[in-house]
């Protein structure tokens, strides 16, 4: 309860959301050129298992060894795409604060809410890394296996 009315007790400077509706929207357009250029990677990566793949079709092991790469190169753009699903719901959620807060004037409540809103879409965007990063990772692993194993055979 004593937290609550600290809150309140805030200046008006302080409760709104740390970033403008603008800023959200630069952000985005940075997260969507990052997942763009990962998942355009495991696309490539995932065409050319599939190519090699068919080049060979009566050589066992560069089957195995394709369809075990494409398959992690499947699983790491499905990660992308969750990921930018994440961040645009974070961007979203980041914009609708924005909003809140300059339509909340100088009203101590909505301006709570507001900033609310903004941690809330923070922390979904801190969130959305951990996709990505695995993302990464998959496509590292992927590209190691596929071309390792090639070289092996």
């Amino acid at each position: 309860m004593a937290e609550d009315e600290t809150d309140i007790q805030e200046p008006l400077e302080d409760m709104g959301p740390e970033y403008s509706e603008e800023e959200a929207i630069a952000v985005h357009s940075r997260f969507t050129k990052i997942i763009a250029a990962v998942g355009t990677a495991q696309i490539f990566g995932l065409l050319a298992c599939f190519t090699v793949w068919r080049e060979y079709p009566e050589a066992d092991e560069v089957q195995s060894v394709m369809m075990t790469s494409g398959m992690i190169f499947a699983i790491g753009l499905a990660m992308a795409v969750v990921s930018y699903g994440m961040f645009r719901t974070s961007v979203g959620i980041s914009r609708d604060a924005a909003v809140m807060r300059r339509e909340a004037g100088e009203d101590r409540a909505r301006l709570l809410m507001a900033r609310e809103r903004q941690d809330d879409a923070v922390k979904r965007a801190q969130s959305g890394f951990k996709p990505l990063n695995f993302s990464g990772a998959c496509f590292a692993a992927s590209a190691l296996i596929g071309i390792s194993g090639l070289l092996s055979i």
